[in-house]
């Protein structure tokens, strides 16, 4: 662990690993480069962290408003889908018509199937 002010989410999977008396597991412990986990982008900093040398509490913050972003991406998709799949309905519904509408002409003019004809 570092030796300084602020416990980063590495410093708190030590002391959990301890703890349980089990090893990190191996996706989430820093990589050679330190580059295993994504980073994330701080605004406020204007530069990549490290998800493992943040703060608990400032990652909590950053994993809320990636959700939020997520959510918002997700409502505005099953948006999209709702008015592709109405659109979808509509020609269904009117390709049908237009099929009922055609044999109902058919009938009455009496139009013969010249491909069945030998």
């Amino acid at each position: 662990m570092e030796n300084n002010k602020i416990t980063t989410v590495q410093d708190l999977l030590e002391i959990e690993s301890i703890r349980d008396k089990r090893k990190q597991p191996c996706d989430i412990n820093l990589h050679e480069e330190g580059k295993l986990l994504n980073e994330y982008y701080s605004g406020s900093k204007k530069d990549y962290i490290p998800l493992l040398k943040m703060p608990l509490a400032y990652m909590v913050r950053a994993f809320n408003k990636t959700l939020s972003f997520v959510n918002i991406d997700l409502v505005e998709e099953n948006i999209k889908l709702k008015e592709e799949n109405k659109k979808l309905k509509d020609i269904i519904r009117n390709s049908g018509e237009i099929g009922s509408f055609l044999s109902m002409i058919s009938k009455s003019f009496k139009i013969k199937d010249t491909e069945n004809e030998t």
